[in-house]
């Protein structure tokens, strides 16, 4: 999930828009000129599926008409019928390839099919035709998130708070809020929490806005200011299983294991199917020395979402120290069998090929350090590969050689991963007390 940011599309502009797009040059039927009227009235109203009617009348009248085309595409984007929509901003841009609209509409369209490339190609060519608007920069922006291309999305999002910063409305409030998930994912965490200020400036009960800004104190290790943002934020949604999830994650940090297990518990209450919770519950339960249920809960999540690959390494981790390493290596090698083509060589399976024997200590640790496409992973990598070095030095009950390692698991700061806590937990349990 890129934002927990309601993705918005607002009615008012997108018509503001098409009706300006209407306006074709072809469009000479008197009639089919009133069909189009009625479908944008009928769309102010949220009378959708009349609205489609009356476009596709106006379409029967006049075939050429580029803006009944773009309406419609509207009209069925607001329907969910991207593909639809899609089809229509197509045969728009057969009549007039210049028609900038109809490439934003379809990106706009195909963004949410998740044909993520396809839309930024259609959002670049509108932008290229000079429609320059809050939107299409927006929209891109999101299409580029979605690929994890972090950096290009801050700078459409830049543009597009620049566009529209006369405007301190909810719309503004989201652009903030997006450009601050952004700024957190590139782990500019002060930026991200002058964002979310900026959010909770414009809207004082915008409860993603608190989460969010939640999160990323916790990762400057502002934990008391992450409490308090998070329990704003379940003040204001009291269902909201993701939150407790985050305030679970938080507590983990305060040392405050029991409550977090007592936030996870909640937030699988809310939502049984948010494996994210189960595995998180796993965490905390793993570091309690509660094996069996850490075992369940890892289990469990991974039933619901099958890609959690670190359930399946703390899994291996777990029977191993329970005296069923043999069936644990078993059981994570037939799984990493199934693992193909490029994800194979991604990092996070090579934690899996690490803890089967695939990979020596100093080929992993190198991969850690040298495999990161972006540098700001090149520490977090780090942070991962020690814990789990030193977790297979302790299982073979080398307890100085896992205790150096964990030590220079925490030495790489990055706190907000389970694993730094984890190590925390070893160290202190191995009673070396220069480390705790």
């Amino acid at each position: 999930m890129i934002s927990i940011f309601e993705n918005r599309r607002p009615v008012f502009l997108f018509l503001l828009i098409a009706c300006c797009s209407c306006s074709s040059k072809y469009n000479s039927e008197a009639e089919a000129d009133a069909c189009n009227k009625i479908a944008k009235l009928e769309c102010q109203t949220g009378n959708y599926e009349q609205a489609l009617i009356d476009s596709s009348k106006a379409i029967d009248l006049n075939p050429r008409s580029i803006g009944a085309y773009n309406l419609r595409a509207v009209i069925k984007s607001f329907l969910k019928d991207f593909d639809g929509a899609i089809s229509d901003c197509s045969k728009a841009i057969e009549i007039n390839s210049k028609s900038a609209f109809s490439y934003y509409e379809r990106g706009a369209a195909k963004r949410q099919i998740k044909d993520y490339v396809g839309a930024i190609a259609d959002f670049d060519e509108a932008i290229h035709l000079n429609l320059t608007s809050t939107l299409v920069y927006e929209e891109r922006g999101r299409a580029k998130m979605s690929l994890k291309n972090y950096d290009d999305a801050l700078f459409d999002f830049n543009k597009a708070i620049e566009l529209n910063s006369k405007i301190p409305n909810s719309e503004n409030a989201e652009l903030y809020g997006m450009r601050g998930v952004t700024k957190r994912h590139i782990k500019d965490y002060k930026g991200a929490i002058a964002d979310f200020d900026k959010v909770i400036e414009i809207e004082t009960n915008n409860e993603p806005g608190y989460k969010e800004r939640g999160l990323s104190k916790d990762e400057i290790k502002d934990y008391a200011g992450a409490l308090a943002d998070l329990n704003r934020a379940l003040e204001l949604n009291a269902n909201d299983s993701f939150a407790y999830s985050c305030r679970g994650i938080t507590k983990r940090h305060l040392d405050d294991l029991n409550g977090a297990i007592n936030d996870f518990d909640r937030a699988i209450t809310i939502d049984p199917k948010n494996a994210l919770a189960y595995a998180d519950r796993g965490y905390a339960q793993s570091d309690l020395l509660q094996w069996q249920p850490a075992l369940d809960s890892f289990r469990k999540s991974l039933e619901l979402d099958s890609s959690l690959h670190y359930s399946r390494f703390r899994i291996y981790l777990i029977r191993a120290r329970i005296g069923q390493q043999e069936d644990a290596v078993k059981e994570l090698t037939e799984y990493l069998t199934t693992i193909q083509g490029a994800a194979a060589d991604s990092w996070t399976i090579k934690i899996g090929f690490f803890l089967v024997g695939s990979l020596t200590q100093d080929e992993f640790l190198a991969t850690a350090k040298n495999s990161a496409k972006d540098l700001r992973d090149q520490s977090s990598q780090l942070c991962e590969a020690y814990y789990f070095a030193g977790m297979k030095h302790l299982i073979e009950k080398d307890k100085t050689a896992a205790a150096i390692l964990f030590q220079s698991c925490l030495k790489t700061g990055e706190n907000n991963y389970f694993e730094y806590a984890s190590a925390a937990v070893e160290l202190n349990s191995l009673k070396i007390s220069e480390y705790k």
